[in-house]
């Protein structure tokens, strides 16, 4: 017996692939994929940073 899919409820329905990009142009899509993009770099910088100084930390016998 094989199992067929049900159509999904008109409420979940999307009409275009990509729902968030139908209003928003080339421009500000690139510019906050480099906001992004700068963001995540600086949190795992800080990361790093951290992680860095608890080793310091240890290794002086903290």
């Amino acid at each position: 017996m094989t199992a067929k899919a049900l159509p999904a409820p008109m409420s979940v329905r999307q009409s275009s692939p990509e729902p968030w990009r139908h209003n928003v142009s080339e421009d500000k899509l690139r510019e906050a994929q480099a906001r992004n993009r700068a963001l995540h770099y600086y949190v795992l910088g800080l990361f790093a940073v951290i992680v860095a100084t608890h080793e310091i930390t240890l290794y002086l016998g903290g």
